[in-house]
């Protein structure tokens, strides 16, 4: 996200990950061999998902309660961190305590230069993924 402008982006400025585990550069640390995450908000929001909107028409939608990896709020007097999560009826809320006990969606990045080769993205025709 570009802090400045709030402008939200799916591009990573940096070339690999800080776990990339066949870095050459001093980015990369060795940690992971499949580098996973969890969405973030502004994943969420590119799909469909908005802040005070229920919204059960977009396909991060699963009738459930989800964390994603953004951050939302730290209070300070108690040393507490608030998440973003998605509800049961697709709402995006900042309001995630670290003490709800909520289920995840996975994210694979894939490089910026990776191109899709065939499909739409359905499940009958899924994207096949080239470089």
């Amino acid at each position: 996200r570009n802090v400045t402008n709030k402008t939200p982006s799916y591009k990573c400025p940096r070339k690999m990950d800080q776990f990339t585990v066949s870095s050459t550069s001093t980015l990369g640390n060795g940690e992971l061999t499949y580098p996973v995450g969890l969405l973030t908000a502004d994943e969420v929001a590119y799909a469909g998902g908005k802040q005070g909107y229920d919204n059960e028409e977009y396909y991060l939608y699963t009738g459930a309660y989800y964390w994603i990896g953004s951050p939302s709020y730290f209070y300070t007097s108690n040393a507490v961190a608030i998440g973003y999560r998605v509800n049961h009826s697709g709402l995006l809320n900042r309001w995630g305590w670290p003490t709800d006990s909520l289920g995840v969606r996975p994210v694979i990045n894939l490089n910026a230069d990776s191109l899709i080769s065939e499909g739409n993205g359905t499940v009958a025709n899924p994207y096949i993924i080239s470089k």
